[in-house]
């Protein structure tokens, strides 16, 4: 199966909705990955006030909210997980 040929990933119903939208820049680098593999996934990816909030294609599944101040060392993990708890794909 070539590249072409590869299904792309389902997609939140707002990035259908806003085609010309693009991933929110994280002020982290290491967290700026984790919600940059979310958007690439087809999640929907917006800022809330001091936070951005990643919602899942499938409305069944819970979103998460990742902050722009982390509060511990484990917070990146700790998020990251929850996130594959709802549906993205590992690495």
């Amino acid at each position: 199966m070539s590249l072409a040929e590869a299904e792309e990933p389902a997609k939140h119903p707002k990035r259908i909705e806003n085609p010309k939208a693009t991933c929110p820049r994280h002020p982290t680098k290491d967290w700026r990955a984790l919600v940059e593999r979310a958007w690439e996934a087809g999640w929907w990816c917006e800022w809330r006030d001091h936070y951005i909030r990643c919602s899942p294609p499938d409305p069944t599944r819970m979103a998460v909210s990742l902050p722009s101040t982390p509060s511990g060392g484990r917070a990146l993990i700790n998020n990251t997980k929850m996130m594959e708890r709802s549906g993205l794909p590992k690495k």
